[in-house]
């Protein structure tokens, strides 16, 4: 098949791509293999350019099936991605989740270890008379001696309770309690005494051991 052109037209399609020739109308071609396009010029050919127009068509077809070949592995590597980051920081956050409630549960629980260490010091600076400790089968009991009236520690079951005579009952003063021993030293002539408490953690992620010591001295005789 031959086509007569301008020389403009001729020379415009001698430097032109295959593209740029099947753009000009040159692309009507049966589908059969082997057929290619020539291009003269008023009789004589002063530039050919052939190309097999199927082989085009072939290669145009398979290049835009990879590009969404790679479009779709690209889809899943970020679906991949994107899965395994949230994995990560959902991991990352419920771990400092249980670390930051742990953390809170210990400090309730040493807060409550303190002001209950700050009170029994002052019922013993406040005795007026022997503090006893006595061991009953049920837990151990320490009666100490004031102006209004005794103070006792009971110690059952885990429970630390403190009785007084002003208010009638036991009030609850300590959960979870693991040891609570409290005995007399004596040091250069004078009695001290001393509170030796353990408490149980109330989350596992805790690993530091609440243990708590208090000392005070009776100052009356």
């Amino acid at each position: 098949m031959k086509f007569n052109l301008p020389m403009n037209r001729m020379m415009l399609l001698a430097n032109a791509r295959p593209r740029l020739m099947l753009n000009l109308g040159l692309a009507s071609l049966p589908r059969g293999g082997g057929a290619r396009i020539a291009v003269f010029g008023q009789g004589n050919p002063t530039s050919v350019q052939a190309f097999d127009a199927r082989l085009y068509r072939r290669n145009l077809a398979v290049r835009r099936r990879r590009a969404a070949g790679i479009l779709l592995t690209e889809c899943l590597v970020y679906f991949a991605v994107f899965s395994v980051l949230t994995g990560v920081a959902m991991g990352a956050f419920y771990l400092c989740w249980n670390q930051t409630q742990a953390l809170s549960c210990a400090t309730d629980d040493i807060s409550a270890a303190l002001r209950a260490g700050e009170r029994w010091r002052a019922d013993v600076r406040g005795a007026n008379g022997r503090i006893a400790v006595e061991s009953e089968s049920f837990g151990v009991r320490v009666r100490i001696p004031c102006r209004e009236g005794a103070v006792v520690y009971h110690f059952e079951s885990g429970t630390l309770r403190r009785e007084t005579a002003e208010a009638p009952g036991s009030h609850l003063v300590l959960q979870r309690v693991t040891t609570s021993a409290m005995h007399a030293e004596v040091r250069n002539g004078v009695i001290a005494w001393r509170w030796e408490l353990e408490l149980a953690s109330r989350r596992s992620e805790t690993q530091l051991p609440l243990l708590f010591t208090f000392e005070s001295v009776q100052t009356a005789p």
